[in-house]
């Protein structure tokens, strides 16, 4: 059996608002199991503003909204892989990687 791997880098996330002009764009710390986002962890502005968290944020050219962390949610829970809301320990190679 092949076992999902969890992974993590800094990337982009848009937050929207109901108000366009509101629209937020900040640097994340994402994690993924197999390449697909399944949660973040907000970072500090001071952090975000680091040359090396923004050089990676930008050589990984990952960029995702909300809505798109949501619809990935709702793939994994229906595929019952979602790391947080389901015990993938037996099925995970790296399963100490995901966060609390």
């Amino acid at each position: 059996m092949v076992k999902a791997q969890i992974t993590n880098n800094y990337c982009w996330l848009t937050l929207y608002t109901q108000k366009p002009e509101e629209t937020v764009k900040v640097i994340v710390m994402m994690w993924f199991v197999n390449g697909i986002p399944f949660t973040f962890e907000e970072l500090p502005k001071p952090v975000q503003e680091m040359p090396e968290v923004m050089v990676e944020a930008d050589v990984f050219s990952l960029e995702y909204t909300d809505i798109d962390l949501y619809h990935w949610s709702e793939y994994l829970i229906m595929e019952e892989c979602h790391p947080l809301i389901f015990d993938m320990e037996y099925m995970t190679e790296n399963y100490e990687n995901i966060p609390d």
